[in-house]
């Protein structure tokens, strides 16, 4: 009995040590994930707009325009969420920003002459950062 008793405080600290990295690669994973969702959603989304005359709002912490239904959509930071319509897309996201490109690939703050988005934001959990980043052309430059 008493060999049995020494053999797990023996062997305790090396399960609880693997339980430990399997719950930390878990939510690394599940942050990874969460961010490559979010990233492919908002440049589905971009790359289909009928044109640069569907976004009403460009700035570097926010984007708004009406998509090809005719529905109104808003991607922004709200506290460490990336919201889609106010539903959070990715939790633990520190910044997000948006840049936009003209025809020559200049910024551009002028709705009209956007050709490109850039999105960049960066999640981080367990003191580990990802960075998601994408250039998306607007698929119908419009005019």
């Amino acid at each position: 009995m008493v060999v049995l008793s020494v053999l797990c405080m023996l062997a305790l600290p090396i399960i609880n040590a693997g339980f430990n990295g399997y719950l930390v690669q878990k939510s690394l994973r599940e942050a990874n994930w969460q961010g490559r969702l979010a990233l492919e959603r908002i440049t589905r989304e971009i790359a289909s707009l009928p044109s640069s005359e569907s976004i009403t709002l460009a700035t570097t912490s926010a984007l708004s325009f009406t998509d090809n239904t005719n529905t109104s959509v808003r991607y922004e930071l709200v506290g460490t969420r990336l919201e889609r319509n106010h539903l959070s897309l990715a939790e633990g996201v520190q910044s997000v920003h948006f840049f936009y490109g003209d025809s020559n690939g200049e910024a551009t703050t002028v709705i009209q002459n956007i050709r490109y988005v850039s999105i960049l934001f960066t999640v981080i959990e367990n003191n580990m950062s990802f960075t998601f980043d994408r250039v998306v052309a607007l698929r119908n430059k419009g005019s």
